[in-house]
Order: C-alpha cells, then structure tokens, then sequence
C-alpha cells in the first residue's frame, strides 16, 4: 500500500475546545460549524463559565441530540484560561482544536488541518487563514498569516502570527503533564502558549481560510486593548527569560516603538493602528459587504 495513502486514511480523534461566556446570540453558529465539519472523527468539549443568559440551556439542547458534544458547567465565572484547561483536560482526541463560542469554521477546516499534520509530523500548531466578520455576520476584513515556521517564529514578538481561534495541535509531540495556559488573564492568554510550544516543534499556516473571526466593540480584546498589549508584552520577556525564544534586533526595536505609542495613544487608536501596521484587509465602506450564509455547508472554502 502506498504509505502517503495509508497515513490519509486514518482518521485520528479531534477534540475541539469551546470555552463559553454569555455567548447565545452566536452560539448555535458556532457549534453547527462544527457538526457540519466534513470531517467526522470529532468532538466538541463545551465549558460554559457561569454563563448569566441561556448560552448553559443551548449547550445542553445540542448535547441531548449529537453523542459526540460533552458540556460541562463552571460554578461560577473562572475565566478564559482555566475554563480552556478544563476543557482539554477532558479531551481525549490526538489532535486538539480551538473554537471560540462567537466564531465559525469553514466547513473543510478540520479535514485539511488533519491532512496537514499527518502529512507533518514535525508541525505541533498549524493555524490558517482568518476573514473577519461584524456583529451581524457580515464579512468585512482580512487577516493574513505567514505560511513557513521561520516568518511565524520571527514574526511572534511583534505580533501574533497564528490566530488562537484558528489552531489544531498535535498533542503526541507535548511533554505528558503539560499546562496548556499557565495564569490567569483574560486577553492574551494564548501568547505564553504560542512561545512554550515553539520548544517542542514547527508551526504552521495553511493558505486556506480556515475561520470566521466575529469581530465588535464588546470583544474580549478590544474592551481593553493597553491590558491586553502589556500582557502579550509579559509574555514576550518570558519568552526570552524563560523559554530560549531569540528575538532579532528588528523584534525588539518594533516592540519598544509599540510600547511608546500604547503608553501615550488614547485606546480608540490602538486597535486601528495596530490593525494598520498588522496588514489587516478591510473591505471599503462603499463596497457591499458579504453576508456570510447562515447554513455552516455553504460556507466553506
């Protein structure tokens, strides 16, 4: 048998993590992103964190009718990180993905980042491409990544180079007993994460969009954009402190540019201009925004 036929053929286990928070206005969204997957061998591990509307009721509607989504409840509010470690640790799948309760996958998402990583088996995340859509649905921006490991290494001091919504990770290649997110914070958890993981194998993005991003005003990193700046800034000393991470002299410049201006700028101007210097595509105003279809089988690219 031919071996590159043979890896494709199995079909390990996927666990995808959904930590939710008063997230009902998009959250059958999400999950039937999820159910609608081309790829089967799934399941969804839900972690509602003391949720005060009916995001709790919604879980356990799908919970009664799909096998495969497991729904757990915090007995109140613990936050993103220790609500994400709840969830993985009762994943059981070889490959771990991220899901966030307002966001949407692609309908191939899961079937191509599988087919990467077997076809890999030196990548621990691979991560793609991000189009980003309003409150309502609406696709208005775009957010593009690095494909190779060298420009996702490079690129990480300075900005994130693999969105977090958007990762699978192999966990054969993470030490036994390892801490997905080690604190506290609700912005930029993922950052310590990305750095730690960079000790035990490559990164990657696929060219393919792989998710929707619901961006608004309430968003977790955008109620406080300074706190969440300062705590990827953190995570940035740790990295080299700690985990053997070597910035280049350009990484380190952009970052004492970057903490001039979060310091003195107002916070309606972080976001914009960060959103400049990241690249960020955004449809023009006077262009008609795509709607994205509310049936997950036809969006996927």
């Amino acid at each position: 048998m031919n071996p590159r036929k043979s890896l494709l053929n199995k079909k390990p286990l996927v666990s995808i993590i959904m930590p939710v928070y008063n997230s009902s206005k998009y959250l059958r969204e999400s999950i039937d992103s999820v159910i609608n997957q081309t790829y089967k061998n799934i399941e969804l591990i839900c972690v509602d964190d003391g949720s005060t509307d009916i995001s709790y009721a919604i879980l356990k509607e799908y919970a009664k009718k799909h096998s495969n989504i497991k729904v757990f409840k915090n007995k109140k509010n613990l936050g993103i990180s220790k609500t994400s470690n709840y969830a993985i640790s009762k994943a059981v799948g070889t490959f771990i993905a991220r899901l966030d309760s307002d966001d949407i996958m692609t309908v191939t998402r899961v079937e191509k980042q599988v087919t990467y990583l077997l076809n890999n088996p030196d990548v621990i995340v691979v991560g793609g491409q991000v189009q980003i859509m309003s409150e309502n649905g609406y696709i208005f921006g775009f957010k593009s990544f690095p494909i190779n490991f060298k420009d996702i290494y490079a690129g990480m001091f300075t900005l994130m180079t693999v969105q977090q919504g958007a990762m699978m990770v192999n966990t054969t290649k993470l030490p036994h007993g390892f801490v997905w997110y080690k604190d506290d914070r609700k912005t930029a958890e993922e950052v310590d994460l990305f750095f730690r993981m960079f000790n035990y194998g490559t990164f990657a993005n696929l060219t393919d969009v792989v998710l929707y991003y619901r961006q608004y005003n309430s968003s977790t990193s955008l109620k406080d954009p300074k706190d969440t700046f300062f705590n990827t800034l953190n995570a940035r000393f740790k990295a080299v402190l700690q985990y053997r991470y070597k910035p280049s002299a350009k990484s380190v410049i952009v970052t004492i540019i970057q903490l001039i201006l979060v310091a003195f700028l107002p916070n309606g101007l972080i976001y914009p201009l960060f959103s400049f210097i990241r690249g960020i595509s955004i449809i023009p105003k006077f262009s008609l925004y795509k709607k994205l279809a509310l049936n997950p089988v036809r969006i996927g690219l």
